[in-house]
């Protein structure tokens, strides 16, 4: 008997070519010697879905069975079938793929790095795992049979729980639409999910000096065209905050905090740079701010002294964080290394800080992070490699 089963002449007896007319025809080479057989085995396992691909020709799609299915080919051979598209999109409706939408901030943690994290996953469901990405959402979609999705989607839950994350558990049933992370409200919630268990943060820290308020609006600034024409601007949109007036004394803005006035007598500064002057005001406040300079004009000191007080200040003492406090991110080993030497000139309250930075000793600078600091001086290549890695921890970080 033929292994052809048609019933139109119009391929007959053409060798090794599917059907090409009719839907529901089914076709299966004739047999080959045994070593020539494809094998779905891999080598070590067997595979525990059975996988798809789309035909080349756009006949139909191809479809391979695992070992262990019954055909032509007897017990313990694998398979294979050519079915025309009207036919194949019926096959596999009892295997309908598990979907669920994923904020596209967590993907990372799905697929981990170098998709080390999803392989991980795929090996010990036995499932096949697909992740399209978008703009907002990414797509997920677990191949197998329904226990076997259900274990993947066990353990992809259980990845996303430890990387101390959430996401959208939105399986679907066969023929509905998936659940998107798409609306503000939904985002707000994940936002929520994510910073509820980070510690509290104090930020306004200032007091104002009766100097510093008692300076009317043309003093003002009369004192910043005369001091590098510095200009200021809210860059915050709708109503504009009011910008406070820059500082004339080192008195005026710590006054309150003697160990920082120590450090400035003993290092023998006179009076605040323009630069200084006008960001410590704001950044006591706990207000974002950025910052443009000439060099040499002590920007590094304009962000340090307010950290140093913001670090000890907080609600949860430095040494109850779990991590370090402050985040300095330079773009250049050279930089950080010149942040981390301006830092090393002041000691207020035992605050430590280390620089790290690709091209350094790792190992060294794993041992000082994992023994504790509270200022990080990096830049980003190797903060990635550290954090990824779980040697540092970024949660603790409320001063960037």
């Amino acid at each position: 008997m033929s292994d052809w089963d048609t019933s139109s002449g119009e391929d007959e007896g053409v060798p090794g070519r599917p059907p090409t007319a009719a839907a529901g025809r089914l076709w299966q080479p004739p047999a080959t010697p045994p070593q020539s057989r494809p094998s779905v085995d891999g080598g070590g396992g067997r595979r525990s879905a059975e996988w798809r691909r789309e035909a080349a020709a756009g006949l139909g799609r191809e479809e391979w069975e695992p070992r262990g299915t019954e055909g032509s080919r007897g017990p313990g051979k694998a398979a294979r079938r050519w079915l025309p598209r009207a036919a194949a999109s019926q096959v596999g409706d009892d295997t309908e793929p598990l979907c669920f939408h994923l904020d596209s901030a967590l993907v990372g943690a799905l697929i981990g790095r170098g998709g080390a994290k999803i392989r991980e996953l795929e090996d010990s469901s036995g499932s096949r795992i697909k992740v399209i990405k978008g703009t907002c959402e990414a797509e997920v979609k677990i191949f197998g049979s329904i226990a076997v999705q259900n274990k993947a989607k066990m353990l992809i839950d259980n990845a996303i729980t430890r990387s101390g994350q959430n996401y959208s558990r939105g399986g679907t049933e066969k023929g509905k639409k998936c659940r998107f992370w798409g609306k503000k409200k939904e985002k707000g919630l994940l936002l929520f999910l994510i910073v509820q268990d980070l510690p509290p943060i104090e930020k306004n820290f200032y007091k104002e000096s009766s100097r510093t308020a008692s300076m009317s609006q043309e003093e003002v600034e009369l004192w910043r065209k005369e001091n590098n024409n510095i200009i200021c601007d809210d860059l915050k949109e709708g109503e504009k905050r009011c910008i406070p007036n820059p500082v004339c004394k080192f008195e005026d803005v710590f006054e309150h905090y003697p160990d920082i006035m120590a450090n400035i007598r003993k290092v023998g500064f006179q009076k605040p740079t323009p630069i200084q002057s006008q960001a410590w005001p704001i950044i006591l406040q706990g207000t974002d701010l950025i910052g443009i300079a000439q060099t040499g004009t002590g920007k590094t000191l304009a962000y340090l002294m307010p950290g140093f007080i913001h670090l000890t200040s907080q609600p949860i003492s430095k040494d109850q964080r779990g991590g370090p406090g402050m985040l300095v991110l330079a773009p250049t080993r050279e930089l950080a290394l010149q942040v981390e030497a301006e830092c090393s000139k002041y000691t207020y309250k035992g605050i430590k800080s280390i620089c790290i930075y690709g091209g350094g000793d790792r190992k060294g600078q794993i041992d000082v992070v994992t023994k504790g600091v509270d200022i990080v001086i990096a830049t980003p290549g190797r903060l990635h490699d550290l954090q990824m890695n779980n040697f540092i921890n970024l949660k603790s970080i409320t001063y960037l």
